[in-house]
């Protein structure tokens, strides 16, 4: 990836997986396919840019923390208005093969879909402790590296792809449920929005809601809803000509240090940087 580019790295001499840290300049780089799967995580200052593979795209202010999933075999394109640095971490086909037969999936229906701009804070935390071990010179422990690689095929394959649980099927909201709730909070931001109603919408009791939802998508309902202000504070803070304490009430914070709280939680940025950077 990026092999015109010239880079500060630090990679793990070994093929069961690599970290580089990449510094990638103004305009577009295209990629090939690779045998290896490559999380990109963006770290630094953020940066406008325009990306797309595996048949999606994406225009986006992308800042720390933000990650980008190319699966094996995928070629795509990165357009960005300023230079960055990318934290890249690359997982070969064949080594999330054999991790997925080890944890008893088929390694024949093992896939890892693309994905723009997901955060992921165990993949990223993953790729950062890799980078860290690289960095003190020594050859990284064989135990370590593939305890990291282990973890990091779960991550990949149960985030995104259609392999099922080996504990077995796992009951969860259906697509209506998944679609009136999301509806809810989007249209609600401002008025506050609990558990208690959106388990009542989706026809439930609390604490099987509170289950089912985090099995349908991997996080807690209060995450969701937070993650769900955030995005929508971000867009109104981006579209501009409104105040922050305004912004923080229009999104269902109590005031706009709880907004900033969470937005250096989630973006890992605070409002007043996302301001600069919309102007």
């Amino acid at each position: 990836m990026f092999d015109s580019i010239r880079s500060a790295e630090r990679r793990v001499d070994r093929a069961v997986m690599s970290v580089r840290l990449r510094r990638v300049p103004t305009g577009r780089i295209e990629i090939n396919a690779a045998p290896e799967h490559m999380v990109c995580l963006h770290v630094g200052k953020p940066v406008r840019a325009f990306c797309g593979m595996g048949g999606i795209s994406k225009r986006r202010l992308q800042i720390a923390g933000d990650a980008d999933i190319v699966p094996a075999g995928i070629a795509g394109f990165w357009e960005d208005e300023s230079p960055c640095s990318i934290l890249v971490l690359s997982l070969p086909d064949t080594v999330l093969r054999e991790n997925a037969a080890r944890m008893g999936l088929d390694p024949l229906k093992a896939s890892v879909l693309p994905a723009l701009q997901a955060r992921d804070s165990q993949l990223e935390h993953l790729a950062w402790a890799l980078k860290a071990e690289s960095d003190e010179g020594d050859a990284v422990e064989p135990f370590f590296l593939d305890s990291l690689a282990s973890a990091v095929t779960a991550r990949l394959l149960h985030r995104e792809s259609s392999i099922p649980d080996p504990r077995g099927p796992r009951q969860r909201l259906s697509k209506r449920q998944m679609r009136i709730v999301s509806e809810y909070v989007e249209s609600h931001f401002g008025e506050g929005v609990s558990v208690e109603q959106l388990a009542r919408i989706a026809s439930m009791s609390v604490s099987n809601f509170k289950v089912l939802f985090k099995q349908s998508t991997g996080i807690a309902v209060h995450q969701y809803v937070i993650r769900r202000r955030v995005e929508h504070a971000r867009g109104l803070i981006a579209r501009g000509g409104m105040a922050m304490s305004q912004i923080a009430l229009d999104s269902g914070f109590s005031h706009q240090s709880h907004m900033a709280r969470c937005m250096r939680k989630v973006l890992g940025m605070a409002p007043s940087a996302l301001l600069r950077n919309a102007r």
